[in-house]
């Protein structure tokens, strides 16, 4: 239900952002965690718990046992911190490099789908 609140009345959700941020950081369970990370992406960048945030991005990234999902939630959200440090896309390249023989066919477009946003991202910026 949340996804759904978020795509057709982010304006509802938005004065919950931080609160959706405290729980993904707090939750375990990981369905959970994939539901909030859907309304994430959704929503505009915020620098609240920042720090946090993105170590908890690349804890997935690196987890063979995270979910395929969650991963890829976890590099569209990645994407939006590179906006602001961009020299987080050199990380966030080599592991998805190291991690795509790996990695399920899900994985592997939402990896593509990565590349072209900051491919996309680059352009913009010149």
């Amino acid at each position: 239900i949340l996804i759904h609140v978020t795509e057709k009345h982010l304006e509802k959700i938005q004065p919950y952002h931080h609160q959706l941020i405290d729980a993904f950081l707090m939750l375990k369970d990981p369905s959970a965690q994939r539901n909030i990370a859907n309304c994430l992406i959704k929503m505009p960048f915020t620098s609240y718990r920042e720090g946090e945030l993105l170590d908890r991005l690349f804890d997935f990234l690196l987890d063979p046992n995270s979910k395929v999902a969650l991963k890829v939630y976890a590099m569209y959200l990645i994407v939006d911190f590179i906006r602001i440090y961009p020299e987080l896309e050199g990380e966030l390249l080599a592991i998805l490099e190291k991690n795509q023989e790996l990695e399920s066919p899900a994985y592997r477009s939402g990896m593509r789908t990565v590349i072209k946003r900051l491919a996309a991202q680059k352009r913009k910026m010149k």
